[in-house]
């Protein structure tokens, strides 16, 4: 019959399931009848319940009945319930009083797991079973009574109870289960049952109060780490029945000692002693072998006793047992493990076993006191790390027949011999063989040997010599002489195409040139080295820190670009880098950051034959370059130099273009605030309009083969500080305002066939004091004008000067004019200082108003055309003026031609001249051309017959010259001779 009730919250609840009844009120919760108790009849109470009891007939508790009810404090069971399933009262963190009823049975795994508030719990007398993990974490239970039916301890039972002091284990317990008392650190118990005849693995590990204990008579097996952590375990009593000890039973047993290890003991697992620091010795009489480890770190055992019939000896069996004093072992060993001896202070002299013919990794690593090795036989093969910091170890001579080496073999031998050599059947200097070898000064590598390994004489600080046949060595590793201070010379191998990375690192007295096969240096493969020269001209691939902290190195030679990509500048760290040539045939490009960052470069050459571009701030951080200077031979692209090419370049003075064709970019210099010089030669420049604006240029050479150079009126915007200007070209282009307002130009240098001055190009350059050119076929309107420095201004080729040219040039005295002189433009010459102005051979002349107005110097006018015009103030306000001599045809004149030339005393004019055109001044008829008295005139026309047939006969003669020299192939020395022209008539005047 099912009853079920339900009453509301606040008076209590009761329900009556599977002949269960349960009734809740105020955090407690009764449950009575009979049956087996659910979880999901009372999961709705987990949160609220703090005690809980149960009575009458209830026979068993299911799985996870109460596991969670987080506030349960207190469980009542009196009833005759026979079972507790797992988990029944897991994780009740709370729990503190439990009371269980005589009838129990069996109590399943895991029941009371983590109810760490338990302190004391009375375990039933008709208790049979006792599960695994039953009361593991239960931290403050201090006490337990294990029934006498029951003969099993579980697995995990008791672990991690680290409050258990007190354990009652009865006659009768056969079976003690791996981890049973796993971390139960307070407990200390001498000894277990007699019937128990297996203790399971890891049982009483981390038990850190044992002192002693014994072991059951009829036990055969210590399984692994048994007693692993018991720190205070000083003794162990053996039985005569221990066979088998297994890995790691007494690890860090650091109070153990062994007076009498038992002889029924066969079988030894790996590291069954490790670590037990109070071990002094021990007597392994009856074994043949020595497992892993089994005395590693065993700090204080002194001494071994070894069978006669042992023959193996396995990894690290004394590893860092640093006081053990061991010479010899016996003469039946043939097989030693890796690092049998690591860190072993006291051996000393040893005698290594005639059946043995290896010596493996590690084995006598950190051995610092080993002074020698007495071989019985001659040894096949060394391992890594062998002798690895032997600081002792003076004296070792390789076999014959070795034929096998690994890395680091003799690393840290600082006391090994001067002298060392490589046997001819080992093939090669193996990894790190002899790093940190301090003492070894010479190294022999017999016939036969190939290569040499990385790192090989790593910081062989004493290193001066290594003698080899450079065309048997076939590889070379990386880091080989890293740090061989003393190393003098390297006869590098002629079969070798590379020098690998780190390979001559601080290698500081070494003399090294790269050979011309060498086409790859790799990362700090020359780093540190102290030459002062290289030149890497055959290189394909430079790693970018190849030449790191090589602080002596002036100056390097070296191609554009290599084929591997570089993040930064290779010559970075050369912190005392001079000069870069930059010499290449094959590149059409510099690598972007081939020059980043290199600070101390002072000057840049490159000679390239395809380079055709110079992209961004190749140069950039280059903070005390100074001079660049580039070449390009066969590029079929113009050069392109970028507007931020010499960003940054603070310092640049020169900079030199000798190449096929060129452009250069708007503001290419403008950041170049130190600029002094500029040459560019080139059978094309391209000139951008603001190609050379906001520039610190002083002098400025461009030189154009091709047939058109043009200069922008922006070309050199606000560029205030040039002082010298050479322009060549066939026709070149002078934008009006081009010059104007350089305040500090000083001398202009034009060749041209054809030249083209805007209006204003040189306008108020106030410094500017000398003006060379070949041939001007336009001058513009004030091309010169305020000039007030130009003193020297070569015009004999102009046969026009266009209005106010020279206005106001105060300096210019001596001036040469064309013999077809046409045009004098109004104020042309105005305000000037001309001293003499002699014009012959002319046909006609226009004199513009003002043209040689206010010439303070002017003394001496001699005109020879046949008609001119004279504009108004011509001449006027000339206060030097004497002569005047025109007898040519007036076709117009005016009254105010001398006006203000006071000085005027002698004049020879045509008839035709208006005598009102002279002012002031009285013509006589003796001052009439053709008189008597015309002694100035005559003498021109002598001096004009004397200087033609004077050309004509030079003329003649240059020409047979030149025919004779042809023939004689070697016209092109006299191709400049000078000829002399009728300009030089002035000269006799």
């Amino acid at each position: 019959m099912f009853r079920f009730r339900f009453l509301a919250f606040l008076i209590g609840k009761e329900i009556i399931l599977q002949s269960a009844t349960y009734s809740f009120q105020n955090g407690v919760l009764n449950i009575s009848g009979d049956g087996e108790i659910q979880r999901l009849e009372i999961e709705q109470y987990q949160n609220q319940t703090k005690e809980v009891y149960i009575t009458e007939s209830i026979e068993s508790m299911g799985p996870s009945s109460f596991e969670n009810f987080t506030i349960l404090e207190k469980v009542f069971i009196n009833s005759t319930m026979k079972i507790i399933h797992k988990n029944a009262f897991r994780n009740n963190n709370l729990i503190k009083d439990v009371t269980l009823p005589d009838s129990i049975l069996s109590i399943k795994s895991g029941c009371f797991q983590d109810c760490y508030n338990i302190i004391q719990i009375l375990l039933p007398e008709a208790l049979e079973e006792l599960g695994e993990s039953a009361f593991s974490g239960v931290y403050q239970l201090n006490g337990i009574i294990i029934p006498d039916n029951v003969t099993r301890i579980e697995k995990e039972t008791f672990i991690y109870c680290t409050g258990l002091t007190r354990v009652s284990l009865h006659e009768g317990i056969t079976y003690i289960g791996e981890s049973a008392f796993n971390n139960c650190q307070m407990l200390n118990i001498k000894s277990v049952p007699s019937t128990v005849t297996e203790i399971g693995a890891y049982c009483f590990y981390e038990c850190v109060n044992f002192r002693e204990f014994t072991l059951p008579p009829n036990l055969t097996r210590l399984q692994k780490y048994c007693f692993n952590e018991c720190f205070l375990l000083g003794k162990i009593n053996f039985n005569d029945k221990l066979e088998v000890i297994e890995e790691y039973c007494f690890r860090m047993c650091q109070c153990l000692h062994m007076d009498n290890f038992p002889a029924s003991v066969t079988t030894i697992q790996e590291g069954v002693f490790y670590w037990c620091t109070d071990l002094l010795n021990f007597n392994l009489t009856g074994f043949t072998y020595v497992p892993k480890y089994m005395f590693g770190r065993c700090v204080r055992l002194v001494s071994i006793i070894f069978d006669e019939k042992l023959e193996r000896i396995e990894e690290g069996a004394f590893a860092n047992c640093t006081v053990l004093m061991i010479s010899e072992l016996p003469t039946l060993t043939s097989s030693i493990g890796n690092g049998i001896f690591w860190n072993c202070q006291y051996v000393i002299n040893f005698t290594w076993p005639k059946l043995c013919k290896s010596i493996p990794d590690f084995t006598f690593y950190n051995c610092h006191n080993l002074k020698s090795l007495n071989f019985q036989s001659s040894i096949d093969e060394i391992g890594n790390f062998a002798f690895y910091q032997c600081n002792s170890l003076m004296e070792f001579n390789l076999s014959s027949t070795l034929s096998g080496c690994g890395s680091n073999t003799f690393d840290g031998c600082t006391s090994l011999s001067s002298e060392f050599s490589i046997p001819s059947s080992l093939g090669k200097v193996t990894k790190f063989m002899f790093k940190d070898c301090i003492s070894i000064e010479k190294v022999i590598l017999k016939e036969g040997v190939f290569g040499v390994d990385d790192g090989a004489f790593y910081k062989c600080t004493s290193l001066k010599e290594i003698i080899f046949n450079p065309g048997s060595i076939r590889f070379l590793g990386k880091s080989v002489f890293v740090n061989c201070q003393n190393l003098r010379n390297f006869n590098y191998p002629n079969s070798i195409f590379y020098v690998p990375s780190e390979f001559f690192e601080n290698c500081t007295s070494l003399d090294f040139a790269l050979s011309p096969q060498i086409i790859e240096l790799g990362s700090k493969s020359l780093s540190g080295l102290s030459f002062d020269f290289i030149d890497l001209s055959n290189l394909t691939i430079l790693k970018e820190n190849a030449l790191d902290n090589c602080n002596n190195l002036r100056k390097i030679k070296s191609p554009l670009a290599f084929i591997n990509e570089l993040t930064r500048s290779p010559f970075e760290q050369c912190n005392n880098l001079i000069e870069i040539n930059f010499i290449d045939y094959k590149y059409s490009e510099i690598n972007k950051n081939m020059m980043k960052n290199c600070k101390s470069v002072e000057k840049v050459s490159i000679i390239s034959s395809y380079l055709y571009q110079i992209v961004q701030n190749v140069f950039e951080k280059c903070d005390n370059l100074k001079t660049i200077e580039i070449t390009v031979t066969k590029s079929i692209k113009q050069l392109k130099i970028d507007n931020n090419t010499f960003n940054s370049c603070s310092m640049l003075d020169r900079i030199v273009f000798n190449v096929k064709d060129i452009i250069i970019d708007d503001y290419v210099f403008s950041s170049n605030r130190n600029l002094h010089e500029l040459s560019i030669v080139a059978n094309q420049i391209s000139l951008n309009t603001y190609a050379f604006a906001n520039s610190s240029l002083k002098i400025c050479i461009i030189k154009s083969n091709s047939s058109y150079l043009y200069f922008s009126n922006k070309i050199f915007e606000n560029s205030f500080d040039l002082e010298s200007l050479k322009l060549s070209s066939n026709i070149l282009v002078i934008d009006d305002n081009a010059f104007k307002d350089k305040n500090n130009l000083k001398s202009i240098e034009i060749n041209s066939e054809n030249l083209s001055i805007g209006n204003y190009a040189f306008a108020y350059c106030e410094k500017l004091k000398e003006v060379s050119v070949r041939k001007v076929m336009k001058l513009g309107e004030y091309s010169f004008c305020n000039c007030t420095n130009l003193d020297v201004f070569d015009s004999n080729k102009l046969d026009i000067i266009p209005n106010n040219c020279f206005q106001n040039c105060k300096s210019l005295k001596d001036i040469s004019f064309a013999n077809k002189a046409k045009s004098f433009g109004n104020f042309s010459f105005y305000n000037c200082n001309i001293v003499n102005i002699t014009l012959l051979g002319n046909k006609d002349i226009v004199f513009g108003d003002n043209s040689f107005g206010n010439n303070n110097e002017l003394s001496y006018v001699s005109i020879g055309s046949v008609f001119a015009e004279f504009g108004n103030f011509s001449f006027s306000n000339c206060p030097k003026l004497n002569y005047f001599i025109f007898c040519g045809t007036i076709s117009q004149n005016s009254d105010t031609i001398f006006h203000g030339s006071t000085a005027l005393k002698k004049v020879l004019v045509s008839s035709n001249f208006s005598y009102c055109s002279l002012g002031t001044v009285s013509v006589k008829i003796t001052d009439l051309c053709d008189t008597a008295d015309d002694k100035y005139h005559h003498r021109i026309i002598k001096i004009a017959i004397i200087s033609s047939l004077s050309a004509a006969v030079i003329l003649v003669f240059t020409v047979a010259l030149i025919i004779i020299c042809m023939r004689k192939k070697s016209a092109s020395t006299i191709s400049k001779a000078p000829i002399l022209s009728a300009v030089d008539v002035k000269s006799f005047i």
